[in-house]
């Protein structure tokens, strides 16, 4: 990768602005700052006009679905969503340092595929309840203010404006989908479905608690693509799918091999920062596997 050494020069001085902690998945307390690390490459590549967005975000407690982030009472709040708030307040002021934009919406609506296990009407209105969150984004573009709205009302999918490759994105939808399928079909089984509205609580707030190995089964297979993801292509901050992970020239490892270079021109220590953080993130989440870490 080339880029002007005007522009390089300044975004060597930009990752100073930076905050050593500033991602809501970051492990900094533990030791492991490679998440932290990546959002320092991934801000940088928004400014480098390399990547269109930066996202996070947060979950809420309902009563502060409309509300604004300085507007909340912390002391309602676990420690968890304050340090994630915490970490969104610092991401803002971040981008100021920077000369970024910010924009804080409500979550937008869900991505699923079509299903024929549960009727479309349901379907379309689970997608477009809004869950109790913030959705933070870093542009510098005003023309993806424009996107990120679109994204806002669910006429474009998060991974299409931030980059992802399509292939994983789609797989990502297929798995929501697989999940609302089991779970729908476990809650007509123990109760009465022709009423919506219990029904859509129950596929909104209740997912976590059906008790189907078929569930835990598919959630496994996300931990795996998690984990593989930050083995093989520590650069990227999407969950790779099934193809990219099992074949070599895959549009996620070629999103991999951009940032890797990107990472090596602007910091040659946290380009090695990151290999190092991956390997320590993927022992530390694999290692009470039955079948032992990955390493």
């Amino acid at each position: 990768m080339e880029l002007p050494s005007r522009l390089v020069g300044r975004l060597k001085e930009d990752l100073e602005l930076i905050p050593n902690e500033i991602s809501t998945h970051s492990n900094h307390h533990i030791g492991i700052n490679f998440y932290d690390d990546l959002s320092k490459l991934h801000l940088l590549a928004v400014k480098a006009g390399i990547k269109r967005a930066y996202f996070d975000s947060v979950k809420l407690p309902s009563i502060y679905q409309y509300v604004p982030l300085t507007s909340i009472d912390s002391t309602t709040l676990t420690d968890d969503t304050k340090f994630k708030i915490m970490m969104l307040k610092r991401a803002q002021t971040t981008a100021e340092r920077l000369g970024l934009k910010f924009y804080v919406s409500n979550i937008s609506r869900l991505d699923f595929v079509d299903t024929d296990s549960i009727p479309k009407e349901i379907v379309e209105q689970h997608a477009r309840i809004v869950i109790p969150a913030k959705e933070f984004w870093i542009y510098s573009d005003e023309q993806v203010l424009d996107e990120i709205r679109k994204v806002e009302q669910g006429k474009m999918r998060h991974g299409d404006l931030l980059g992802y490759p399509s292939c994983c994105v789609d797989w990502l939808s297929q798995v929501k989908t697989l999940l609302l399928e089991l779970c729908y079909e476990y809650y007509c089984k123990e109760q009465d479905p022709t009423k919506t509205e219990k029904l859509l609580k129950f596929l909104t707030e209740n997912v976590e608690q059906v008790p189907r190995d078929e569930v835990a089964e598919v959630n496994r297979k996300i931990s795996i693509h998690v984990a593989m993801t930050c083995q093989k292509f520590p650069f990227v901050v999407h969950h790779a799918c099934g193809n990219c992970i099992d074949h070599q020239e895959t549009p996620t490892s070629q999103l991999n091999t951009t940032y890797r270079s990107f990472a090596k021109l602007i910091s040659p220590g946290l380009y090695s920062s990151i290999i190092k953080g991956a390997r320590k993130y993927v022992y530390n989440y694999t290692k009470d596997w039955p079948s032992g870490p990955i390493q």
